[in-house]
């Protein structure tokens, strides 16, 4: 199954630290119903529309408060992302061997 980049999405990395277990897991819990994959402990890969993404990230960070954390949304561009340099499964994704921009 590839990761397929619909024209109108952009790939993004989620990327976060939050010490409490159970908003780290909600957190995770979230990405995956915007279908986003663990690419490993803390590090979510998709992709989504601008306006999926902002909202994503507003759910996230009112999700964390002001309660010690960091959340990271990195949008990366198709050229970019075609250059990723990694080791192991491809991003770490057993199911997702390669990807497909439409």
């Amino acid at each position: 199954m590839a990761l397929i980049v619909p024209k109108n999405e952009t790939p993004l990395f989620v990327i976060y630290d939050i010490e409490e277990d159970k908003i780290r897991n909600k957190l995770h819990e979230i990405c995956k119903d915007y279908g986003l994959r663990p690419v490993q402990f803390s590090v979510m890969l998709g992709t989504l529309t601008t306006t999926k993404a902002k909202e994503l990230f507003g759910k996230l960070t009112g999700l964390l408060g002001e309660k010690p954390g960091t959340v990271l949304l990195i949008p990366v561009c198709r050229d970019d992302f075609r250059k990723i340099l990694h080791t192991g499964e491809p991003l770490g994704l057993t199911q997702v061997p390669f990807v497909h921009f439409v």
